[in-house]
């Protein structure tokens, strides 16, 4: 499946033509503009930094991020040769996600311990709606599993909300 980009959008104030289109202009008008695009998931935003600035900046322009967004974001980061599953640590066969880089395991694990975003338990329609999902038994309650289950997650930032 081809994946269309469109250009990152702009900050500068909307032409007439914009206006008749998305409304008003406020001071709010760029980053709501970027949170309804996010939403439909094209976000139309180029993300700076390292790894973990890029990731915490997605979660924060849409607090609720599973791993299916931030796999149509960070596409790079999904599918590895050398593919990691994170897993809780404590119950190893509680997965969050599979094959995935080392890089964005220890992106997201340094938002967590920073204590910059959350990950929450999520309901497998989530993942349905954002077209991804683990075939994998689903997480009943924390338990030592003997098979791998599926613990679906999103993410949200601490500090936007």
């Amino acid at each position: 499946m081809d994946e269309q980009r469109s250009e990152p959008m702009t900050m500068e104030k909307p032409d007439r033509e914009m206006i008749e289109k998305y409304g008003k202009y406020d001071s709010n008008w760029a980053e709501e503009k970027m949170k309804e695009n996010a939403r439909v998931g094209d976000v139309g935003y180029s993300f700076t930094g390292d790894l973990a600035e890029q990731v915490y900046q997605r979660i924060a322009l849409t607090n609720g991020v599973s791993f299916a967004e931030l796999k149509r974001t960070f596409p790079e980061e999904f599918d590895a040769d050398d593919g990691r599953t994170m897993h809780n640590p404590d119950y190893p066969n509680i997965i969050f996600w599979i094959n995935i880089t080392e890089e964005l395991i220890n992106a997201l694990s340094f938002l967590l311990s920073e204590k910059l975003i959350t990950m929450d338990p999520a309901n497998p329609m989530v993942y349905t709606i954002d077209g991804a999902i683990l075939d994998m038994p689903l997480v009943k309650r924390p338990y030592k599993y003997k098979h791998p289950h599926w613990l679906p997650v999103t993410f949200s930032s601490t500090i936007l909300k």
